[in-house]
């Protein structure tokens, strides 16, 4: 059986485009993420200044780091939800 499926460089570049557009979608519609993206930079030059050693910065970076990807992952579930079906229900976050 042959495979259509891409690999190499060409998988590893279409894999890139994907995520930008994901990114870029993600920074045009969802205010949350703009705002958390946005504070995360503005604060981390501070992590020098307020961590006591270099556990305490790994921790700290790792928390935005945290919330940053929770917010991608409410987003997926959202859009996901959205895509089943446009009716609106109090489980989907809709109101």
């Amino acid at each position: 059986m042959m495979s259509n499926k891409i690999t190499g460089v060409k998988r590893l570049c279409a894999a890139t485009l994907n995520s930008r557009n994901g990114f870029v979608h993600i920074w045009k519609s969802e205010a949350a993420f703009r705002q958390e993206l946005v504070t995360a930079a503005l604060l981390m030059p501070l992590v020098p200044f307020v961590a006591h050693s270099l556990v305490e910065a790994v921790v700290l970076i790792g928390v935005w780091v945290l919330v940053l990807v929770t917010e991608l992952l409410n987003t997926a579930v959202e859009l996901a939800i959205d895509r089943i079906g446009l009716e609106q229900h109090p489980l989907s976050g809709l109101t």
